[in-house]
């Protein structure tokens, strides 16, 4: 089999790398590809080319279709099982990729092992685009042929055609398919594991606790073993075994499961509270060892030590945990949960002495300010919060991000406070007995900046910007202070000259344009925009172009810069960033109609990429364009690639639609896809966010409808059971009488 010449080769890791390729380099690079498959029809080399080479636009997708599906019988069949995985991937969220796939099952080239590869796959797509009666059918297929699998795609189509039972809410045909699943291979673990996670979802426990010990009896690895141990004591905890349990429980600790919280109030509810209490304090010396940050740490108090405080109450176990911090005095998670309780608790003044002990050689405790500050600006403890952030900023290093953060919280807890004056005052003492601590000095900055004392935060700010040129924070700074005054710009421009070469990035080299306009220099302010696109990586941002625009204006030259945009914008064909910043040119020219035009392109160029959607909706939005904002908000929840992102999409598209005041409509989008979800997290957030819509439009029967059916569909021991409950209670308690007679 040829393979793609190096040169080709080259092209496309660079693209698959993603390491700064620009746009038009990628473009190169799509091409060299398509050339590389038209010189190796039919082999995998060739076609992967075209696959790698497609990802970023449709047009290269159908590109990519087309050659599959018309030379797949020339690809060498030792390759064929990476080449269908490929392009199940590119396939799994395109409705049209999804059927051509299923147009590759039918070709009578296939050898019929793949033939059965690609038939998983291609149920594996339907199912993903909400067609599961039609992966149903393919599967009972495929599993009831006589020419029976390999046992890894044996095993994928039958965990897929559960999944798709299951779905439809069909719990009585995905059993019969997992008991006839494990009749045909006993002695295999995995598949008495995928019967016990039916039978629970399918409201049968008894018959999922003995799936699991069957499942213990065979031979598993540590990790999959440990996982069955705990999911087994807490089935047995739900079921009020929780002695047996607690003993799964703690040999999936042995085996290196963290289950902490689980095991703690199995013991308390067997009655071992002292196992219970020796058993806290061994997790959380396991906890010191995480890092400050580490979700699993920073959530102990809640849900480590809270069976702890029904049984020994909140001052004995605050005492415990003190005792922890000292045996582990330099741990970050340990440090960081002592935080969270003593927060949680309203004990501002421990919490600031404990930052006073933190180590000053690691940088967690940079976190642990940022983390207190908020604390205490939330409390309205501003005397505390200053106090306790100059003393940090007299005593350690604060990197300019984190120093950023700090500032703006300190100063709006002053704003708040009317005691902006009386901060000045403070900082500037500080300062005094520190004249040369660069956080001080911005932190002073910041003040001025904040009391209209611009021109002494450019004095402060500059000799900063002139040591760290390529420190884009502080240069950030330094701008903001001098603003549009050409005196400061005429200060600014020997820093911003050195950011602009140290850096070349499009945001320097706008930056110093902008400061030349303003000294009057503008001809060579046209010159450095011109720069940014002969020399830069991605030339098109929104952020200076009605400076650009109206220096060219200014000038009688704004059709050099239409010309300019026209001769680069080919370059990045497939680029919706080039579209958008067009037509957000031809928008700040008022040419309405040219601009919708390069913005509905951007659109069929985005594919999923969410901050092209978003930055879509917002034009839209502005030009009186509600529909089509709607359509770009709701590409965003369509294209999200995983249940974490849609949630999150989901949410971003719910208050977009409060905007544009369509949350009737929001409320009919979300409904479908909690049915679709088969992801625990994801069905029950999105279930809180569409009871939460219910209750903002006042239709409570709605809300109240949607919790009574999950209230049957959920097992007790789902991540959606305990909150149905709260949620009926608050939904009952924002019922008025009138509504509630709906």
């Amino acid at each position: 089999m040829r393979l793609i010449d190096k040169a080709a080769r080259r092209e496309l890791a660079a693209i698959s790398l993603d390491k700064g390729v620009s746009r038009a380099e990628a473009e190169r690079a799509a091409r060299a590809g398509w050339r590389a498959w038209q010189a190796q029809r039919g082999t995998y080399g060739g076609v992967y080319a075209m696959l790698r080479a497609s990802q970023e636009s449709r047009p290269r997708t159908e590109h990519a279709q087309a050659a599959l599906i018309a030379d797949l019988g020339a690809t060498d069949p030792a390759e064929m099982p990476d080449l269908l995985r490929t392009w199940s991937s590119l396939a799994r969220y395109d409705k049209k990729a999804c059927d051509a796939l299923a147009l590759l099952r039918d070709d009578s080239l296939l050898p019929p092992s793949q033939e059965a590869v690609l038939t998983v796959y291609v149920a594996e797509c339907l199912a993903t685009n909400g067609r599961r009666p039609e992966a149903i059918a393919l599967l009972e297929q495929l599993l009831s042929s006589k020419d029976r699998l390999d046992l890894a795609t044996d095993d994928q189509a039958f965990e897929l055609l559960v999944s798709c039972y299951g779905g439809e809410g069909q719990w009585d045909a995905a059993l019969a398919t997992c008991r006839r699943y494990v009749d045909e291979a006993p002695h295999h673990p995995w598949r008495h594991l995928l019967l016990a996670k039916t039978c629970l979802r399918g409201g049968q426990p008894q018959n999922a606790e003995a799936a699991y010990r069957r499942a213990l009896e065979l031979r598993l690895d540590n990790l999959t073993r440990g996982q069955t141990e705990c999911d087994l004591g807490t089935l047995l905890v739900s079921q009020g075994r929780p002695g047996e349990g607690a003993e799964h429980l703690r040999e999936a600790q042995r085996l290196g499961r963290g289950v902490g919280w689980a095991l703690i109030e199995a013991l308390i509810a067997a009655g071992q509270a002292d196992q219970a209490r020796a058993e806290a304090d061994a997790a959380l010396a396991r906890a010191a060892m995480q890092g400050y940050s580490d979700g699993r740490g920073r959530h102990t108090r809640g849900e480590l030590y809270h069976p702890l405080v029904a049984v020994d109450g909140e001052p004995a176990v605050l005492t415990r945990f003190q005792a922890a911090h000292n045996a582990f005095p330099n741990a970050g998670g340990v440090a960081g949960m002592l935080i969270d309780w003593y927060a949680a608790a309203g004990q501002f003044q421990p919490m600031v002495a404990l930052l006073r002990t933190l180590p000053s050689s690691q940088v967690w405790p940079q976190k642990a300010l940022s983390d207190v500050v908020s604390v205490l600006a939330k409390a309205h403890e501003h005397e505390l919060l200053v106090t306790a952030t100059l003393e940090f900023l007299s005593a350690r290093y604060l990197e300019p991000a984190a120093l950023d953060a700090v500032c703006q919280v300190m100063i709006g807890s002053a704003r708040d406070a009317g005691k902006l004056d009386e901060l000045r005052t403070r900082v500037e003492a500080a300062l005094a007995q520190q004249p040369d601590n660069d956080a001080l000095v911005c932190l002073l900055a910041q003040v001025c900046m904040a009391t209209d004392r611009r021109a002494e935060a450019v004095r402060l700010y500059a000799p900063l910007a002139a040591e760290c040129p390529g420190d884009q924070v502080i240069v950030g700074w330094l701008l903001a202070a001098a603003g549009d005054d050409p005196a400061h710009s005429a200060a600014l421009l020997p820093v911003l000259e050195r950011s602009a070469h140290d850096l070349n990035s499009a945001d320097a080299r706008a930056a110093l344009a902008k400061a030349l306009a303003n000294c009057g220099r503008e001809q060579e302010a046209v010159e450095q925009y011109a720069l940014i696109f002969e020399s830069t990586v991605n030339p098109f941002r929104q952020s200076w172009l009605a400076d650009e625009v109206a220096l060219h204006q200014r000038l009688g030259i704004i059709d050099q810069l239409v010309d300019r945009y026209r001769r680069f914008v080919p370059d990045w064909p497939n680029d919706p960033a080039a579209q958008i910043a067009l037509g957000d040119l031809y928008l700040q020219l008022g040419r309405r109609t040219e601009a919708i035009a390069r913005y509905q392109r951007a659109s069929r160029l985005s594919g999923k990429r969410a901050t092209v959607h978003r930055v879509l909706a917002a034009n839209y939005v502005s030009l009186g364009m509600p529909e089509s904002a709607h359509a770009e908000l709701w590409a965003i929840v369509t294209g999200a690639p995983n249940p974490y992102e849609r949630v999150e999409a989901v949410r971003e598209y719910v208050r977009g639609c409060r905007k544009l005041e369509v949350l009737d409509r929001a409320l009919a989008q979300v409904r479908p896809l909690i049915g679709k979800s088969q992801d625990e997290y994801e069905t029950r957030d999105l279930l809180e966010e569409y009871i939460d819509l219910c209750r903002e439009l006042k239709r409570y029967r709605e809300a109240l409808a949607i919790i009574d059916e999950w209230a049957r569909k959920a097992p007790p021991e789902s991540r959606i059971a305990p909150a149905l409950a709260s949620w009926r209670k608050y939904t009952v308690e924002a019922m008025d009488p009138d509504a509630s007679r709906q």
